[in-house]
Formats: C-alpha cells, sequence, structure tokens
C-alpha cells in the first residue's frame, strides 16, 4: 500500500515539476530558437536586410520626419496572441503615430521569411523596437500592453 501511494506520488509530483522547469526556461529557450533562425541565413541575404533596414527604418538621417522609433510586430493570421496584439498596435499608432512607424510582419507570407530570420523570430507574436538608427533597442516574445510597449518610447 506504501508502495503504490509512492509510486502515484512520483507519477503525479514528476510531470509537474518537469512542466514548472520547462515553463522557467520558457525565455531561455526562445533565445537559443531565435540564434538558431539568425544562423539559418546567409550573409548576403543579412546584408541585404540590414541595408533595407537602414533605408527603410534609419530616421536620423532624414530631416522629412519626426519618426524617432519602429515597432515591428511578427505575427501571422492564424494567431490568436497575435490578433490580440492587434489592438495594442492600434494604440501604438494613436498614442505615438507621430513618433513610432508600426508594421506587422506576417511571418507565414513569403516576403517576411528572410526578416523573420534576420531577426531571429523563434515564436510568435513577438515585438521589436528599433531606434531612429534602425538598430534593435528592444524585444518581447508574447503579449505585452501598449502601456509596457509605452515606457520604451518615453
Amino acid at each position: 500500500m506504501k508502495r503504490q501511494l509512492i509510486k502515484t506520488g512520483i507519477t503525479v509530483t514528476l510531470p509537474i515539476v518537469i512542466l514548472i522547469v520547462l515553463f522557467a526556461l520558457q525565455d531561455t529557450f526562445i533565445r537559443l530558437g531565435s540564434t538558431r533562425m539568425s544562423r539559418m541565413q546567409n550573409e548576403t541575404t543579412a546584408a541585404s536586410i540590414a541595408d533595407s533596414i537602414q533605408i527603410l527604418y534609419n530616421y536620423k538621417d532624414r530631416c522629412d520626419t519626426g519618426l524617432q522609433y519602429t515597432f515591428l510586430e511578427f505575427g501571422a493570421m492564424g494567431c490568436i496572441s497575435c490578433r490580440k496584439m492587434e489592438r495594442v498596435m492600434e494604440d501604438i499608432r494613436t498614442t505615438y503615430g507621430k513618433r513610432v512607424k508600426v508594421r506587422f510582419m506576417n511571418v507565414s507570407k513569403q516576403e517576411t521569411q528572410e526578416w523573420t530570420k534576420y531577426f531571429g523570430i523563434a515564436a510568435i507574436p513577438t515585438q521589436i523596437i528599433l531606434d531612429n538608427n534602425g538598430h534593435e533597442i528592444f524585444r518581447h516574445t508574447g503579449l505585452i500592453s501598449a502601456e509596457d510597449l509605452g515606457t520604451v518610447f518615453k
């Protein structure tokens, strides 16, 4: 009887402990996947994307814009969490429209695959903020509120 209780206890406890450890290491797994995604891209394509970022999102050298940041939202149309981020993107557009350019990058579309690899997107939704030089200054994976993102734009 005592052995049966011990077996049952282990059978119940072990999966719970494993889930807790996996949850605690979630960010580590995402970073690892992100690094691997970035390595999948060849140097020529990476240089091309880097040039595109400078052309599209380097506002410092342009006098015609008051933009200071670019908010890149990597997601997909079929992703429930990504759909929830649509409201956040709209809030950012409304609140910071003159200072922040908001772009949705649909990872399921062919034309954004190289961008996804360049930024090492391993999970969605992922938010990346670029400064006015086109350099990444913030990254978050998962849902985030407009208020929390707003702290980056202050």
